[in-house]
């Protein structure tokens, strides 16, 4: 038995109401449930009952067993004074305020329909996680209206935590939103396995700095890899060996400190994902557009997002076996296995895999924030065009969800399964879901219908939080 079943309980009034009475013996009707609390304190808030036929108005607590309110250091927390009902599974003992008066209780254990309680054992009996998502195999029969509201949650969610990073970036850098892009889409460079090595890259050089070399891209690509540490040594090849040198002369120009090349990390990846490639991208990206975030505000659909990552390296690095020149100095504890991929990499423009993930973790949040911010409503208008275009993720996450018989057709989609798994699955709040709530309660399938406005509420409910 967990706390979060007794708030599903509650929250939902879940149990019989027939008869209620305290544990004290004491008449109860419950008006109102209250409201759930998200803070420090009493679960619930503003919640009214009538006891022994005076009515009461306060706060509620939620425990599996009454003792708990002892052991949680609540008889002498003040902030529980005000608590008019304790709702506990099980009492085991009485319950008092810092002033010695009792407070009274109501025990749910004989009022749960056994029906109730043997969806709710079998859940977690036999809903074992798998690959992060306890409910995998039962996703085919929960409703649609559940999965939707359930999956708009999560997207609102997972957007707005997202734009709340840029938001920080964005304060951190005086507001300016050319600098924060900068250090949103270098971030976003490194996906996941590098992304705050990109991250203290991008730190390590304003974009202001970048910009006065705009007029010659070589210049760009020098402090990139400069300071990315891959520039500390002398090479073979003339290139690089001119780049180092002009490298040497604008950090000393500038006064920069380079990263330490050991933060990189290339094993167990793909050789198009090595973050000296992927730094070569972003020194064109950048050497291409002079002003990131305007062009980024300026690319309204999606074949001026896709002509946004439009890039063409410089011809010595689309040579093959160029790349591994600059990896050999970095990496001299890596395998011969990457080295003998390397020997024939080179690097090219992004791929449309690559061109949805930078646009899902970098244009998409800029837009998100840049919406709050000046809450012009087209931006989220076109974060939703955006994601309902792009193709979904292929990862372990959506494809779990797809082999429920419930299918992903796009990334506005897979962003939402993504946060779903992400912030209520792994933490096993699946009564916090609307996914798992069904399955427990039991409700019938045949009962619900989407309704037309039902159908896609995630474009509604996006727009009305922001």
């Amino acid at each position: 038995m967990k706390e979060d079943f007794i708030n599903f309980l509650w929250k939902n009034q879940n149990f019989s109401r027939n008869d209620l009475k305290t544990t004290e013996g004491k008449e109860l009707t419950i008006l109102n449930a209250g409201i759930k609390n998200s803070n420090s304190g009493p679960d619930y808030s503003h919640a009214r009952i009538i006891t022994d036929g005076l009515q009461w108005s306060g706060q509620v607590e939620l425990h599996v067993r009454s003792s708990e309110w002892k052991k949680h250091g609540h008889h002498l927390d003040r902030a529980y004074d005000n608590v008019i009902l304790h709702v506990v599974y099980e009492k085991d003992e009485n319950t008092f305020r810092t002033d010695g008066t009792h407070i009274p209780t109501l025990e749910l254990k004989n009022r749960l329909e056994k029906p109730l309680m043997e969806r709710y054992h079998n859940f977690l009996k036999n809903s074992l996680p798998v690959e992060g998502m306890p409910c995998t195999n039962l996703l085919a029969g929960v409703t649609a209206v559940s999965k939707i509201a359930m999956l708009d949650k999560a997207l609102v969610e997972r957007l707005e935590e997202k734009a709340d990073w840029v938001y920080q970036t964005w304060l951190k850098n005086q507001r300016d939103w050319e600098e924060t892009a900068w250090k949103v889409i270098g971030k976003s460079m490194g996906f996941s396995v590098n992304s705050d090595p990109f991250l203290n890259l991008a730190d390590s050089i304003p974009l202001k700095i970048l910009k006065k070399h705009s007029a010659n891209p070589w210049q760009i690509e020098s402090l990139i890899l400069g300071q990315a540490g891959w520039l500390q040594n002398t090479f073979k090849t003339s290139y690089l060996n001119e780049l180092r040198k002009e490298y040497l002369f604008l950090r000393y120009k500038y006064n920069l400190k380079p990263i330490s090349p050991h933060t990189w990390k290339f094993l167990r990846m793909r050789p198009s994902n090595f973050p000296v490639v992927r730094a070569v991208q972003l020194a064109t990206l950048i050497g291409r557009h002079e002003h990131v975030f305007s062009d980024l505000l300026e690319s309204d659909t999606i074949c001026k997002i896709r002509d946004f990552w439009k890039i063409e390296p410089a011809l010595f690095w689309r040579e093959p076996g160029n790349v591994s020149q600059v990896y050999k100095i970095k990496a001299k504890s890596d395998t011969d296995e990457n080295n003998l991929h390397l020997s024939g990499l080179s690097v090219t423009g992004f791929s449309e895999e690559s061109i949805a993930n930078l646009t899902i973790n970098a244009i998409i949040p800029l837009l998100v924030c840049f919406s709050k911010v000046t809450q012009e409503q087209r931006y989220m208008e076109r974060v939703i065009g955006v994601l309902e275009n792009l193709p979904p993720e292929n990862n372990v996450l959506t494809r779990k969800w797809k082999d429920s018989a419930t299918p992903i057709t796009n990334a506005h989609q897979a962003q939402a399964v993504i946060g779903l798994v992400k912030k209520y699955c792994h933490y096993g709040k699946c009564l916090e879901c609307t996914i798992g709530n069904e399955i427990v309660s039991g409700k019938s399938d045949s009962q619900k219908t989407p309704t037309p406005s039902q159908t896609n509420p995630m474009r509604v409910t996006l727009q009305d939080s922001l």
